[in-house]
């Protein structure tokens, strides 16, 4: 399947995932250079997150998320997305993280299809973009 998502209007993908299979579904879902994988340890305050969509695995053991998200979306800022991916999609944990400020809640697994489906719209300017994209 041929990639057409290389376009300068896309945003890159900050991720934040120990799950290899979201992993690698993000690499081959976008273009070459566009996903940047960060530990969940890092200081957030010295990353760059212009032009970018945040992408938060929030099913991590050893490792506080709940405390990490709102710092993330301070530093992240208005004109950027976070985007969380859990299995637990009980509707307490999906308010709470709306109420947080994250832009869209996506069940777990991420596949092809639900990249397609919930994260694309987020990294391209238009739906023309996103039709392109999926050709």
């Amino acid at each position: 399947m041929e990639n057409n998502m290389g376009n300068n209007n896309q945003k890159r993908i900050i991720a934040f995932t120990k799950d290899e299979v979201m992993l690698s579904v993000l690499i081959e879902s976008s273009s070459e250079g566009m996903v940047s994988v960060y530990p969940y340890n890092a200081n957030l305050s010295e990353m760059n997150f212009d032009n970018s969509v945040v992408l938060l695995d929030y099913d991590v053991e050893d490792f506080n998320v709940e405390t990490m998200l709102p710092i993330l979306v301070k530093n992240a800022g208005t004109e950027n997305k976070i985007l969380v991916i859990s299995k637990n999609c009980d509707r307490k944990n999906v308010v709470n993280c709306a109420k947080k400020g994250v832009s869209r809640f996506i069940v777990k697994p991420l596949n092809k299809k639900r990249f397609k489906k919930y994260v694309l719209p987020y990294l391209v300017e238009s739906k023309e973009e996103v039709i392109a994209a999926t050709l």
